[in-house]
């Protein structure tokens, strides 16, 4: 049986940025939170002003896109049955190894907290078990098996989705989504670009895609 393994490639997670710091909206937060600015996660719903000076900021500071779309696969079918992985590449290209085991925060605030003490501690542990850790690697390593790439400037659409999925490597199939609120995507990534179609989807929207894409074949209903 095909094991899935999503990717969310260029997701807009990072703490604040050195040339930030010493924005006054950001030494507010830090102040309110009791935190160095080092340690605070980026968001534009806080952080706004202060990000306009960074280059591509539009397309940055957006933990909250990952989030629904995180907690959708961990819940899944595929998910419970050990048939899957995921992974988060970051925006500075750090990868985000997830346990299908972890039981993450539903609350954002939770959210945002626990990415916070990640990046400050580099892996999240419960007892022995390692259930986050934040790695230095190329994201060509993560991909194994047939890949498919989901990009609104691919082609054919869900039905070609599931052909990929049923005619794929037996193994493994890897899933790119990106993990951006909007745009395409910024490198080139080796694999089989499919669109859902001519408008842009939100990332929990292409994410649910993939996993019913998947149930539909391994579970033989289509």
């Amino acid at each position: 049986m095909h094991r899935l393994r999503i990717i969310f490639a260029e997701s807009s997670v990072e703490t604040i940025p050195g040339i930030l710091w010493n924005n006054r909206s950001i030494l507010k937060d830090s102040k309110k939170r009791k935190k160095h600015p080092s340690r605070i996660l980026l968001d534009s719903s806080k952080h706004h002003g202060a990000m306009k000076t960074l280059p591509d900021y539009a397309r940055r500071g957006r933990p909250d896109v990952i989030h629904s779309p995180l907690l959708l696969i961990l819940d899944s079918y595929a998910s419970a049955r050990g048939l899957l992985e995921v992974y988060v590449h970051t925006i500075r290209d750090e990868i985000i190894e997830i346990n299908p085991g972890t039981r993450l925060p539903r609350n954002y605030t939770r959210f945002v907290g626990l990415l916070e003490d990640l990046y400050e501690k580099r892996t999240i542990k419960h007892g022995e078990e390692v259930l986050l850790r934040i790695v230095e690697k190329d994201l060509k390593s993560y991909l194994k098996g047939k890949v498919v790439v989901m990009d609104r400037n691919g082609e054919g659409n869900y039905g070609s989705l599931k052909r990929e999925i049923r005619n794929g490597e037996r193994g493994w199939i890897t899933v790119i989504i990106g993990g951006f609120p909007h745009g395409k995507f910024r490198r080139d990534y080796p694999g089989t670009r499919i669109s859902l179609g001519d408008e842009s989807y939100s990332t929990l929207y292409v994410t649910s895609k993939v996993l019913c894409a998947y149930e539909n074949v391994v579970r033989g209903w289509s």
